[in-house]
């Protein structure tokens, strides 16, 4: 929503006992802000995600004190993001993953929130390919349990997108695997639980029938 010079992000807390006030979470800056996200974990505590620019904006909401924290940026570079993804476990455990450039192409950046420490990593590439990546929201998708993570993305290969993986554990991401190469995959989801197990779901789009995997 235009706070009459840019597009701002303006959030609302609803409870049982009723809606709250709507209030803006970030209205500074001189780009507009897009793609937010939120989740919450099973205390109520809330994260929410947005691009501004070159910028990846992290800010969570305490369900103790009632209040949204100052928004913190979690890119590393200045280049322009895209298509994030934010995941949240009951813990209060968190995964963001979105698209940026590194100077030459674009890459997947992800970085990976704490609740025992209140920290997140530093955001780092999780793959460095020079294929296209498609700028589309919903193009990344992630999902955390504990000590696992996963972030799936699409991928231009030649005249179609193929799906990509890569895992969370022991506080490292491993290296991209591929998940499926159809001739066009679309629609990506992607679940893990709290054992690293991983279930994956995508369209695929090819011949006279679509069919979900």
């Amino acid at each position: 929503q235009s706070n009459g010079t840019h597009q701002c992000i303006y959030v609302r807390h609803f409870s049982p006992a009723g809606p709250g006030a709507e209030s803006i979470l970030y209205g500074t800056g001189t780009t507009d802000s897009a793609n937010p996200t939120i989740a919450f974990d099973s205390s109520g505590n809330a994260f929410a995600t947005w691009i501004q620019g070159g910028a990846v904006y992290e800010a969570h909401y305490s369900a103790s004190a009632g209040t949204w924290s100052a928004p913190v940026n979690l890119a590393t570079n200045s280049n322009t993001a895209y298509a994030p993804s934010l995941s949240v476990d009951g813990s209060g455990d968190a995964v963001v993953a979105w698209i940026q450039s590194n100077g030459t192409n674009p890459v997947v950046y992800t970085t990976v929130y704490s609740a025992s420490a209140g920290t997140w990593s530093t955001a780092s590439a999780i793959e460095s390919g020079q294929a296209a990546l498609p700028a589309a929201g919903g193009v990344v998708v992630t999902s955390i349990a504990g000590s696992y993570a996963v972030v799936n993305w699409l991928q231009v290969n030649g005249s179609s997108n193929w799906l990509y993986q890569s895992t969370y554990s022991s506080g490292a991401w491993n290296a991209p695997t591929e998940v499926d190469s159809y001739t066009a995959v679309t629609q990506a989801g992607v679940a893990i639980d709290s054992r690293g197990h991983v279930s994956n779901v995508y369209q695929v789009i090819g011949g006279a029938n679509n069919s979900t995997s």
